[in-house]
């Protein structure tokens, strides 16, 4: 483990008490144990001086990126990383690592499946003929754009099962960007999303709890970095449609430029103030969408995309982009085998945050006496009365 935080002195320190360390063992001499626990306790506190200083001194210079303190308040936290040795499946234990990683990959592939499971069907009540006011259609993108995208990539991004790193992408940006270009608008003119783009690797986080029960793992999901200039593109244009006709719902203040928690919080609390000075009761309900993003019914979005004015070819671009998905799960040195993502938005992708946004836009119209304040997958629906009686 790096330790920056090492100075000189301590070096000195710890040297100067090995010495007297091994004096001690050797001769029993009173005078080197008297030295060493002396040492001892002198580097100790010196360490400790040490380390809380530079963790002190890295908070502080983080202070105004968010990202950056994180990373800091990380580091100083212990680490939960270890390796996942034994997970239970169908009552029985699982030992090896590829085991392991095909259980834990068949239990992510499933999961959003099986709670979509749950709910009620609505897909066969959708209106056949849809009709809207508006129409959107994906343009191509030129070479500068492509290039631009590749030139802004972090090196430090994960890389995806195609092992084409975000570092490569970036530095070779003006011979891959042509080539690229022609890929993703030809993608764009056929209404097809490459499959090769398609397949995540998946790590599984250790969230907290018994290590060998799956619940307690998050999937955690990298694509391949190339995809997501494509993304980008698709991101770009789509939401400022949505935003140029209004046809996102002002209470969602999610993945949205110019809103955020503060505002939705702001929002919220400041109706909850004013129903109160009225002599009102308020009464409010905190949802969580339980995997909200893995449980998007694909038919369903694809439908209201097209009430959005989605049409043309990029409408089968977006169905081909939702659909037959694959993910493969890595546990240390062990690969799964590929299974297949049948509902949800793709996890650790650009578009899912805004297409889901879209599956869950009509939420406010569809409660009646209700208001609700939306961010992401998290909810607060509220109303307001004169009694309790009411309120219920």
């Amino acid at each position: 483990m790096p330790t920056p935080w090492v100075s000189v002195r301590l070096l000195e320190l710890r040297r100067d008490r090995d010495f007297h360390r091994r004096k001690a063992f050797s001769s029993n001499s009173q005078y080197h144990w008297r030295m060493y626990r002396k040492l001892r306790n002198f580097a100790s506190r010196e360490e400790k001086s040490l380390k809380s200083q530079y963790y002190c001194k890295l908070i502080e210079d983080a202070k105004n990126d968010s990202s950056s303190m994180w990373k800091a308040i990380k580091q100083t936290l212990p680490s939960n990383h270890m390796d996942t040795n034994a997970i239970f499946s169908n009552g029985k234990l699982h030992t090896g690592f590829i085991d392991i990683a095909e259980h834990l990959n068949l239990h992510f592939s499933n999961i959003g499946k099986y709670l979509a499971k749950a709910f009620r069907n609505t897909s066969s009540a959708l209106s056949k003929n849809v009709t809207s006011a508006y129409d959107f259609k994906l343009n191509p993108v030129s070479v500068m754009f492509v290039h631009k995208e590749l030139s802004k990539m972090k090196a430090n991004k994960a890389i995806g099962l195609d092992k084409i790193s975000a570092r490569l992408l970036r530095d070779a940006a003006w011979v891959i960007a042509p080539s690229l270009t022609y890929i993703i608008n030809s993608s764009l003119k056929l209404g097809k999303f490459r499959s090769h783009w398609k397949c995540a690797k998946v790590t599984a986080l250790f969230k907290q709890g018994d290590r060998t029960i799956m619940d307690n793992y998050r999937p955690i999901s990298v694509l391949p970095t190339v995809s997501k200039v494509i993304e980008k593109a698709a991101h770009i244009q789509l939401y400022a449609f949505l935003e140029s006709h209004h046809l996102l719902v002002a209470n969602q203040f999610g993945f949205r430029r110019g809103r955020s928690t503060p505002l939705a919080l702001t929002q919220f609390t400041d109706e909850m103030l004013t129903n109160m000075d009225n002599g009102l009761l308020n009464g409010v309900i905190f949802l969580d969408l339980k995997k909200g993003f893995d449980t998007v019914d694909h038919t369903i979005l694809i439908h209201k995309l097209k009430t959005m004015g989605v049409s043309g070819v990029s409408l089968p671009w977006f169905q081909s982009y939702l659909t037959s998905r694959f993910q493969t799960t890595v546990i240390g040195q062990a690969t799964s085998s590929n299974r297949r993502v049948s509902v949800g938005v793709p996890q650790g992708s650009i578009l899912g945050p805004l297409l889901f946004s879209i599956y869950i836009n009509d939420l406010p119209t569809c409660l009646k006496h209700t208001s609700v304040t939306l961010f992401a997958d998290d909810a607060a629906l509220y109303c307001s009365a004169k009694s309790s009686s009411d309120l219920q």
